[in-house]
């Protein structure tokens, strides 16, 4: 039909600081893996409402999950089996005193986190990880 087609994928790859509780997984498989394999109880998702159909594997640990403020959003992650007073409905960007804040008020000893790049807050994601010394998992967007 002579229609141009142009793709954008960034190449995801692990990053280079040095940090002993940083993981990094190709998809929520091994995700739940990493998750099985460390000892932490509550752990915080930033990964979004898209792709929720591993909640049900980790019933002994207590998600919350940061998700944009749209009904659509919230209404997955309760289909999900995720508590409502676990849900974090926020518009970001995210700072990393934000980050720290809801690390402490929830009591989070594990983030997971897509590699969202500058614009999406990895960095202070990092930053916030490792300042409050707790796991850090990275699911790599584009493998």
């Amino acid at each position: 039909m002579g229609i141009l087609y142009i793709s954008k994928i960034r190449i995801v790859e692990q990053d280079d600081f040095n940090y002993d509780k940083a993981r990094y997984v190709d998809n929520f498989d091994q995700l739940l893996n990493v998750i099985k394999s460390i000892d932490v109880k509550n752990i915080l998702f930033t990964t979004g409402s898209n792709n929720l159909s591993w909640v049900e594997q980790l019933d002994n640990y207590e998600i919350y999950i940061r998700v944009l403020p749209y009904e659509d959003s919230i209404n997955k992650c309760i289909a999900a089996g995720i508590k409502r007073q676990n849900i974090i409905a926020m518009q970001g960007p995210f700072s990393s005193a934000l980050n720290t804040a809801l690390i402490n008020q929830y009591n989070i000893d594990c983030m997971v986190t897509k590699q969202s790049g500058k614009a999406g807050g990895y960095d202070e994601k990092i930053e916030s990880a490792i300042s409050n010394k707790i796991w850090l998992i990275t699911v790599l967007c584009n493998k």
